[in-house]
């Protein structure tokens, strides 16, 4: 059987939760959706927030919440995932994109001071594959910040976790992502007065469906063990990247004093990333191209602009990292990191 790329950390006595949703008939939003949402502004230092059904009305409350105007622009990167380009489109925004650092894969933020970019209303921030990028000079810009840690849940600045520094905080709770509860997304706020708009975009707002109890109670127990599977990610990433300099690839690196998270195993080919994927099937591990499903692989005009974002979208493969890998499987992936072709 193939090591799977993803794989949710889920244990049996986590489940207890799940178990008293189904036994109680109390699977819709109420106790655990409550103390989820508690729990993970707790964590990021947020004022409050709402955890719904899906990621996609996440973001769209994200940019409710910062009052923007049809025909507004928000800086975004090519690399992050396509979505934003339907959510944007949805709230009549338009996109303003900025390359990203070659060697994290985060928006270069000396391009910040580029002219056309003042234009921007807000910043839509992804944490790309948990690493972080400059947010002195993000903040700098003076313009709203929503941090979108789906694939960053645990990084820091400074210090201070990621998701508590931006205005607006949103997080996939979709299956490839930190923590999952199957789908989903939560959104946080930094402030009350923000928490208080929140809520009544809520009441006059149906299309925002709230997150089930059932799943919430996923989340709850994951988050719970946050600092535990952490760790793991980390010291599995110091165990592939040692591998991977016996070869001739090389993987993605934090800069500044920030402190990434490990979402998964970045691989920067040198060569071809075909080669790579097929050695890697032959030994029975799941990779994929990292960025196949970004904003950069929508349209030519974006693709044939950005030169580090496009680099990066033909070399960089992604391979598993989880805490449920087991010692088994990453002696395996180490052994195949080293020698890949």
């Amino acid at each position: 059987m193939a090591i799977s790329l993803f794989k949710p950390t889920l244990r049996r006595k986590d489940m207890d939760n799940v178990l008293s949703c189904m036994v109680g008939d109390l699977i819709g939003p109420g106790k655990y959706s409550h103390e989820f949402i508690s729990a993970l502004a707790h964590y990021l230092q947020s004022a409050g927030g709402v955890a719904l059904a899906s990621y996609y009305s996440s973001l769209l409350l994200s940019l409710d919440i910062l009052k923007l105007e049809p025909g507004d622009k928000v800086i975004i990167s090519p690399l992050s995932p396509s979505i934003y380009l339907d959510v944007l489109e949805a709230k009549k925004l338009k996109p303003l994109f900025i390359d990203v650092d070659p060697d994290s894969a985060v928006i270069a933020t000396d391009e910040l001071h580029n002219n056309y970019l003042k234009q921007a209303k807000a910043v839509l921030l992804h944490y790309t594959l948990g690493f972080v990028p400059n947010l002195a000079e993000i903040r700098e810009c003076g313009i709203p910040i929503i941090e979108d840690i789906s694939q960053g849940l645990g990084a820091q600045w400074e210090d201070v976790n990621c998701g508590g520094i931006g205005d607006v905080t949103v997080v996939s709770l979709d299956q490839n992502n930190i923590i999952t509860t199957g789908s989903g997304g939560v959104v946080l706020v930094k402030n009350k007065h923000d928490y208080r708009f929140l809520k009544r975009v809520l009441e006059m707002s149906p299309e925002y469906s709230l997150l089930p109890d059932i799943n919430a109670a996923i989340g709850l127990a994951q988050l719970k063990q946050i600092s535990v599977f952490l760790d793991t990610r980390k010291e599995i990433a110091s165990f592939f990247s040692k591998a991977l300099m016996r070869s001739k690839h090389s993987t993605l690196v934090q800069k500044n004093s920030a402190c990434n998270v490990y979402y998964s195993f970045p691989v920067m080919v040198s060569q071809s990333m075909m080669e790579v994927r097929k050695f890697a099937k032959k030994q029975h591990i799941e990779t994929h191209a990292a960025f196949n499903e970004s904003v950069i692989t929508r349209y030519d005009e974006i693709y044939n602009t950005y030169p580090n974002a496009k680099t990066l979208l033909l070399r960089c493969v992604l391979f598993p990292l989880y805490p449920s890998l087991g010692k088994k499987n990453v002696e395996e992936i180490s052994k195949v990191l080293a020698v890949l072709p």
